[in-house]
Formats: C-alpha cells, sequence, structure tokens
C-alpha cells in the first residue's frame, strides 16, 4: 500500500519541502466532488485542492490523527494540543484502508523521526500510481499501464535457448506457403492449356499431375516438420517459465507470499504458462510465416494482374487501421478477466483444502453455490470481451471479403473482353485467398496478444517481486553449536506497529528454552525470526556470534527441526514423510528416527510398514502418529536447533505422554525451544521467557519465576484455575 502517491506539478510547486506522506481525497467539506491532496512534510499537514493551498497546520499544534468510517466516505481529523479538533479532509470508502495506515504511520514518524515507505496490507485496496485504479489482489502490475509489447519482448527472450527449433520451423512452415503458391500455377496450366482447349497431351498432363501430387506429400512433410518442432519449442519454454516461477515463488518471503493465494499462484504455474505454450506453438512462429506469405503473395498479384491487385488491396488500410483502434480497448477488456479467474480458483482450492471441516459443518451446498458465483462473475467477464470481440470482427471480415468481391467482378468482366483467361483469374483469385488468410490472422492479433500479455504479465509479475530478505554475504553454514542471542531486536508487520519490542536474551547451547505468554504475545513471531522467516526490523541476530542476516538462508534452515501443533504430511508413504528432511537418508537411518521420535513402534504394526501411504495431509494417521512422525522428521538430519511450538496441544493424556517423551530424547544435547500454553510441559526447561505484549517481561527456572510472583505466577494460577474448574 502506497502512501506517498505521487503529486501532479502544480501541488508540487505548492510544496517545497520534502514529502513524506502524500493521499488523494474526492470529497469536499460540502459533499461535492473535489480532486486535492493531503500532504504530510516534517513540519505541517497541508491539504491541497483547485489549485491552491486550502488548509495548513504546524504539526507542533497537533495531536494524534484520527480517521473515521461515515456512511459513503470517511474524514481525518485530529486534536489540536491548544484544545478541539481540526477536520482536515474527506474522502470515500476506497481510500479509508490507506488513511487509517496514513494516521498510524504519521505517528510512528513524528515519535521516531523515520518515515514509513510502502505498508504491506492483504484488506486494502493497492492503487496504480500513475493511473489510480484499483491493482489486483497482490499484484504489483497495473493492468491498465502496463505495456504490451515488453511483456511479449521478455516472453522472446525466454524463447532464445530454443531458436534454432523455431527457426527450423518457420522454415518449414515458410516452404509449405511456398508450395501453396505452386499450385494455382499448376492450376493455370492445367485450366488454360488443357481443359479449355480440350488437348490431349496425356504424357504432359500426367506430369503435371505428378508434380501436383508432389507438392502436397511435400506440403505434408513440411507441415509435420513445423507442427513437430514448434511443438518441442514451445513446451521447452513452457518448462523453463514453470521453473523459473516455482523457483521464485520457493525463493519469496512469508510477507510476499502472503498477498496472494495459494490458488493465485498454482494458477501462475499452470495455466498462465500453458497459455504461453499455446501462443507459441499456435502464433509465434505464424507471425514470421505470415508476413512473409503476405509479401510473397502481395508480389506475385501484382505480377498475374497489377489491376485486379490494387482493387484487392483497397479495404486492407482500413482494415489495419479498425485493428489499432482494436488493440487497447480489447486488452483493457480481456485484463479483467484474470482477478476473476483467480478468484475462483482460489475458492476451489480453499474448498478442496478445507474439504474436512465443510463436510464435518455440512456446508457443501454453500461452498457449491460460492464456488459457482466465483465462476459466474468470471464467465460474465470474459462473456463481455468475447461479446465485444465477436461485434467487431465480422466487419473486418465484411470489409476483407469486399476486396475480394471486388476482384471476382473485375476479373470476370475481364475475361468476357478477352483481356484475361479463365485458368489466369482461378489463379489469381487463389492467390487472393491466401492473401487473406493472414489478413485475418492479423485482424485477430490483438486478441492473441491481449491473451498472451496478459498471462506474461501475470508471470513476471511474480518473477519481478523484489526479495525482501537480502542474504548479505551468503556465507556457508557449518555444523552450528547452537548458541544463539537476540540483541536488542523488534518486528512488526507494519513498521509502526511492532509486536516484539526490544527483545534481548542469550542461549547457551544445549539448553532448553521454554517461551510463555498469553496469546498474540508475540511467541510464534519470535519463533518465526529465530528461523528467519522474516528479518528484525531493528536490532540483530546472533547465531554462534555470527548475524544470520549473513548467512545462506537454506544452508541455516538446513540445521533447524521444526515440530508444530499441526504439521503437514505429504501424501506418500512414511518413509517418504521422515526422509523429506534428508531425501538421502538410508531405511536404518530413518528407523533410528522414528525409533528416536517414538514411531517406530505403530509405524512396523501398520499393514505396508515403512511403505504404508498417509494420504492427503496424513489424514489415515491419528494426531499423535503424525506428532511423532513429524518429531522423527525434525531429528533426522541432526539439527543444531530443535523448536517446538505447540508440539503437543489438543492431544489425550496418554498420548501427550508419550509425545514429551520423544521431546525429551529428541532435545538432549540440543538447543530447543518449546512454546506451550500448557505450562506444566514445561517445568523442566533449563529457562523459560515469558513474552507479555511484545516484550519480554521475565525470564528465568520455573522456580524462580513463581516466587517472583509475576506474571507468569499469573499464567500458572489462572491454569490451575481453570484445572480445577474442569475437574
Amino acid at each position: 500500500m502506497q502512501l506517498k502517491t505521487p503529486l501532479p506539478e502544480w501541488a508540487g510547486k505548492l510544496i517545497q519541502e520534502e514529502v513524506l506522506y502524500a493521499l488523494p481525497f474526492d470529497i469536499a467539506e460540502d459533499g461535492s466532488p473535489a480532486d486535492g491532496f493531503c500532504v504530510i512534510t516534517k513540519d505541517r499537514v497541508a491539504v491541497l485542492e483547485g489549485g491552491t493551498l486550502a488548509k495548513e497546520w504546524p504539526v507542533s499544534e497537533l495531536g494524534e490523527l484520527e480517521t473515521e468510517q461515515l456512511v459513503g466516505s470517511g474524514l481525518l481529523s485530529a486534536d489540536c494540543k491548544a484544545g478541539g479538533k481540526v477536520l482536515i479532509c474527506v474522502f470515500s470508502h476506497r481510500w479509508l484502508p490507506h488513511y487509517a495506515e496514513l494516521a498510524s504511520a504519521a505517528a510512528y514518524t513524528w515519535k521516531t523521526g523515520n518515515s514509513v515507505g510502502e505498508v504491506s496490507d492483504n484488506d486494502a485496496v493497492e492503487l496504480c500510481p500513475k493511473c489510480g485504479m484499483p491493482l489486483p489482489p497482490g499484484s504489483t502490475r497495473c493492468p491498465n499501464c502496463s505495456k504490451k509489447g515488453q511483456n511479449i519482448l521478455r516472453l522472446l527472450k525466454f524463447a532464445g535457448p530454443y531458436k534454432k527449433l523455431i527457426l527450423f520451423a518457420a522454415t518449414a512452415a515458410i516452404l509449405c506457403e511456398m508450395m501453396y503458391i505452386v499450385l494455382p500455377y499448376l492450376q493455370r496450366i492445367v485450366i488454360d492449356e488443357f481443359i479449355t482447349p480440350k488437348s490431349t497431351d496425356w504424357p504432359r498432363f500426367w506430369l503435371l499431375t505428378g508434380l501436383s501430387v508432389l507438392v502436397v506429400l511435400g506440403l505434408w512433410l513440411c507441415d509435420f516438420l513445423s507442427g513437430r518442432l514448434s511443438i518441442r519449442a514451445a513446451t521447452g519454454v513452457s518448462r523453463d517459465l514453470r521453473g523459473a516461477v516455482f523457483a521464485k515463488i520457493q525463493s519469496l518471503s512469508m510477507r510476499a507470499l502472503s498477498k496472494r493465494t495459494a490458488g493465485e499462484l498454482i494458477n501462475r504455474v499452470t495455466g498462465d504458462t500453458r497459455k504461453l505454450e499455446g501462443f507459441i506453438v499456435d502464433y509465434g512462429k505464424d507471425a514470421l510465416v505470415s508476413a512473409c506469405s503476405t509479401l510473397i503473395v502481395a508480389i506475385l498479384m501484382f505480377v498475374v494482374n497489377w489491376k485486379l491487385s490494387l482493387l484487392v488491396i483497397l479495404p486492407i488500410p482500413f482494415v489495419f487501421w479498425m485493428t489499432s483502434l482494436l488493440m487497447k480497448s480489447i486488452h483493457w477488456r480481456y485484463n479483467r478477466t484474470w482477478p476473476k479467474w483467480d478468484e475462483s480458483n482460489a475458492v476451489l482450492h480453499d474448498v478442496l483444502s478445507g474439504i474436512n471441516v465443510i463436510k464435518t459443518f455440512g456446508t457443501e451446498d454453500r461452498e457449491t453455490k460460492r464456488y459457482a458465483d466465483a465462476s459466474l462473475a468470471f464467465n460474465n467477464r470474459i462473456m463481455q470481451a468475447d461479446v465485444y470481440w465477436f461485434k467487431i470482427m465480422p466487419l473486418t471480415d465484411f470489409l476483407i471479403t469486399c476486396g475480394e468481391f471486388l476482384a471476382l467482378f473485375a476479373g470476370a468482366v475481364m475475361i468476357l473482353n478477352g483481356e484475361m483467361q479463365l485458368g489466369e483469374l482461378v489463379q489469381f483469385t487463389t492467390y487472393v485467398a491466401y492473401l487473406y488468410v493472414p489478413m485475418r490472422w492479423f485482424t485477430r492479433l490483438p486478441k492473441m496478444v491481449a491473451d498472451a500479455s496478459i498471462a506474461a504479465g501475470k508471470i513476471f509479475d511474480v518473477l519481478d517481486e523484489e526479495p525482501e530478505m537480502v542474504s548479505g554475504t551468503g556465507k556457508k553454514v557449518g555444523e552450528l553449536k547452537g548458541e544463539v542471542e537476540f540483541r536488542d531486536v523488534s518486528f512488526g508487520y507494519k513498521v509502526y506497529s511492532p509486536v516484539l519490542k526490544h527483545v534481548s536474551f542469550k542461549v547457551k547451547p544445549g539448553e532448553m528454552i521454554g517461551i510463555v505468554g498469553h496469546s498474540g504475545a508475540g511467541k510464534t513471531t519470535l519463533i518465526n525470526l529465530l528461523m528467519r522467516l522474516y528479518d528484525p526490523a531493528d536490532g540483530k541476530i546472533l547465531i554462534d556470534g555470527v548475524d544470520v542476516r549473513e548467512m545462506d538462508p537454506t544452508a541455516y534452515r538446513n540445521q533447524i527441526g521444526v515440530v508444530l501443533q499441526e504439521n503437514f504430511l505429504f501424501a506418500g508413504t512414511i518413509f517418504q514423510n521422515i526422509a523429506f528432511s534428508k531425501p538421502d537418508a538410508t531405511m536404518m537411518e530413518v528407523v533410528a528416527a522414528a525409533k528416536v521420535g517414538g514411531a517406530h513402534d505403530f509405524i512396523v504394526k501398520l499393514p505396508d510398514g515403512y511403505n504404508t501411504r498417509v494420504g492427503d495431509k496424513g489424514y489415515t494417521l491419528s494426531g499423535g502418529e503424525r506428532q511423532r512422525i513429524a518429531i522423527a522428521r525434525a531429528v533426522l538430519h541432526n539439527p543444531a536447533f530443535l523448536i517446538l511450538d505447540e508440539a503437543t496441544a489438543s492431544l489425550d493424556t496418554e498420548t501427550e505422554k508419550q509425545i514429551q517423551e520423544a521431546v525429551a530424547r529428541v532435545s538432549h544435547g540440543r538447543t530447543t525451544f518449546a512454546i506451550a500454553h500448557r505450562l506444566s510441559t514445561l517445568r523442566n526447561a533449563d529457562r523459560l521467557l515469558v513474552v507479555d505484549k511484545g516484550e519480554l517481561v521475565e525470564m528465568g527456572t520455573h522456580l524462580e519465576l513463581m516466587k517472583k510472583g509475576g506474571v507468569y505466577h499469573d499464567l500458572v494460577m489462572a491454569q490451575r484455575q481453570t484445572s480445577k474448574m474442569k475437574g
């Protein structure tokens, strides 16, 4: 979300100092339409409207900014330190999320002196800074402003490794076109020298027939080669695109991934690349072939009869003029369809992922309707675009056909006047048909380019995503000892709304650290920073004395074992799921890890043992069995760190005891961080970190913190009271 909209020239002249934040507003104080800007600098808040500086206030005289949602509009106001409240500006609802963020960002800036750049907010509508139109959800590319030619040119770069295949395919296609041109000439000879004069020169007749058969065979061979080579090139480009997009998605940060739904990303990797593959197969080489064919056929037509040729090309300039007008409007209409397509895919993915919940609550009909509505919305958009397209196409086809009829009429008159032979007219009209085939292809070019450009733009939108995490020197990570230090770490998903504030602690290798606190206190965020799913806004995280940002992220995470409350199992065998953390593991290593994790005993009782398939997300196993497999997976590659996030939550007492025993075996000698709401499971931790409202408020052993009588003591007593009430 941009909080600094580029100002127009007239507004820029009114504000001479550096602009920190600027947002447009579209409603005047009296409720009439307006075209103005709210501008915040280091020293003042200014309202620009109607080409003038309408109002301004020194920052020193204002309190915090506030937004208020009204019926059909919203307003931005501020408390005056001298007393009272001032109205700054009024805006429509589409700007409400932006002004809400602006109020918080301005407060942060006035307090710290630091300005905020773009703000991540999945619920807010992003607007294009150039045209002001809403951006598609999760996208940084404006469909309205993106240049179609640039997307196609970038797509051609992916075709570079296959340029020889494409060149050979185009050559075969051009040879095919040349043979098509030879056939009318042979037909002309047969008509003018054999049929019309009723010649009986059979040897020459059969020679011409044989040549015609050879030409047809050559046509078939060249067409076969062209199609096969085109498909090989297109599938290669599509494969490379899928690989590049998938690799990019893997490298994106959690913040970037959260902007897009899983269904949307799947559509990028599969649907959009398939569209581009079809574009290359069907239209890639055809552009070159059609251009060459048009030029050659036009020359031959003028050689045969230049008078008729002038009549034929008469409508063509009008056709190209209409095509150029059509290009922009059709691109805009088809651009509006793909967000609806992504939405329908997202709904489908959600429904299939949550099918157990849907069946549990008996909401199949409701979800069916939700998907039907999403599909209908896409259908309506694509119908609007297609209807517009098919309104225009008959007119262009009519103009093209007019030239053909003019040529036939004039040619018939010339035959009657003895100026042309019948075979010559047949040859000429065949060439006219050959000419109009690429002409019709060019008239359909706007739709082809629009479709391919949109798909390419969606793919490049992912590929152009700037990495938020910088790997620094990318140091290779050797075997870590397990020492961890948080040095004055602060972090917030929005920089002015920190989730963790100035957290500092140090952990020795092999220590067992429990992390406790109320829900939303920042426990999981702390773990996410340790795993480097996010980078801290301030401070450092040191691993064995080295800043984690200086390490190679993949090598570092390979030294971490993670067991979550809800662990994901792949739809493969138990062996494959355990060996996921170490793909080259032997059966003996997997069995050893399963024994440590307490999973071996139940695995060997299954019909297929370690080769038992667990089903989608492990639905054939119980919660405790899934947890033990996850523990085995976590310890297989002998990690330096072990992270347990609610690993024993939602389990029965007996299973919890088994999991705790497995955790005790696994964590021995490893630096372990464990989050648990059941505080009794952390009694034996070496130290406990108590997080409250993003701050580390207490640190010590269970006995030390109970004697202290602080936040931890209150949490323990509250849980004991709850247990008594349940009893």
